[in-house]
């Protein structure tokens, strides 16, 4: 074979070969073109398939993006609200409707390069937010008496965090239970019985008739108009109520305590406050009467009450009866001063 028709043979053989290669770039351009196609379709179908009615998806800063749920839906009396919030924030109210309203705004954000470093957007586009708010769900059960409203978000991925921030009414003598693993939690104007549990974020209770019983792992509570009894528990962060009627049980690993209570304990009875690491305050009526129990490992104990009757008066533990007696008044501190006042 001469050096010409070698020559001429490569040629040939490079021509087809960039041939092909040009075909099969083309092909997979307009595959994923089409399966981005179909994945859009399947998008569209199943927000239309959900429950309530959505908004378009809109861009409201760089790298994030938004969409809004809105329904609502019959509540018979003696219906269970029962709300799982996996990452946004969470507010309950009540109205005079025999509904439950739910407003749902979910929220995807994207990170990348160094704007993600910096927890800045930058990353991301419409289609791509579209499919993350697909999978960013509220899922809405109703049997057995309850009326469940639960959140999926996609698995956790470093470039993309997705949220929902929940605004919801109910009928003020429906019982609530609120779930939340990051995100603050409000609640108010209610008349049935509150349970409500946060992770990681501020929990706050007002103008609730009804008992009350809340825990959170990291995050302050505050509580304010609570008829009672309240039971709080808290692992880091200050528990805080004022106006509380009742008996009442807070307890915090790491956080100051404080309470003012509308009316003494009655005989049947207790409040009772315990913390590792903080003070506590408890705040009574004049003219209470009560049995009161004080003590503090590394810190001192008063009160601004008279003891008629005197058990263990020292420094750092007071045990004894104030007025005529009554229901328990008791608290305990490993690091921290204990101070009962009078309103």
């Amino acid at each position: 074979m001469s050096t010409l028709d070698f020559t001429n043979q490569r040629r040939v053989s490079w021509g087809l070969f960039l041939t092909v290669m040009f075909a099969v770039i083309c092909g997979m351009i307009v595959g994923n073109a089409l399966i981005d196609q179909r994945s859009s379709f399947a998008t569209e179908g199943a927000g239309q398939e959900r429950f309530g009615t959505y908004s378009p998806v809109e861009e409201v800063s760089d790298g994030t993006y938004r969409q809004v749920m809105e329904t609502e839906i019959a509540a018979p009396t003696g219906t269970r609200v029962v709300l799982h919030n996996s990452n946004g924030q969470t507010k309950v109210s009540s109205w005079e409707k025999a509904t439950v309203w739910v407003h749902a705004k979910k929220q995807v954000h994207f990170q990348s390069g160094w704007l993600g470093f910096l927890g800045l957007g930058g990353g991301g586009n419409l289609s791509e937010a579209k499919k993350e708010l697909d999978q960013t769900e509220v899922v809405i059960e109703q049997g057995d008496g309850e009326l469940r409203i639960l959140t999926k978000v996609p698995k956790w991925r470093s470039e993309v965090s997705s949220s929902i921030d929940y605004e919801i009414l109910i009928p003020k003598h429906l019982a609530l239970e609120v779930e939340s693993s990051n995100g603050s939690v409000e609640i108010e104007n209610l008349e049935s019985e509150v349970q409500a549990k946060s992770s990681n974020g501020k929990l706050e209770i007002r103008d609730v008739a009804g008992p009350v019983t809340v825990s959170t792992t990291n995050g302050k509570f505050q509580g304010e108009r609570i008829g009672g009894p309240l039971k709080a528990e808290s692992t880091n962060g200050k528990i805080e109520a004022q106006q509380v009627g009742g008996g009442s049980e807070l307890k915090s690993s790491n956080g100051k305590i404080e309470i003012e209570l509308l009316n003494a304990p009655l005989d049947s009875e207790k409040v009772i406050c315990e913390t590792s690491n903080g003070g506590v305050e408890i705040r009574l009526p004049r003219g209470s009467g009560f049995h009161v129990d004080l003590k503090s490992n590394n810190g001192t104990v008063r009160t601004d009450f008279e003891l008629a009757q005197s058990e263990v008066q020292e420094s750092n533990r007071l045990e004894g009866h104030v007025g005529s007696g009554g229901g328990l008044v008791q608290a305990r501190t490993s690091n921290g001063s204990i101070e009962v006042k009078m309103d």
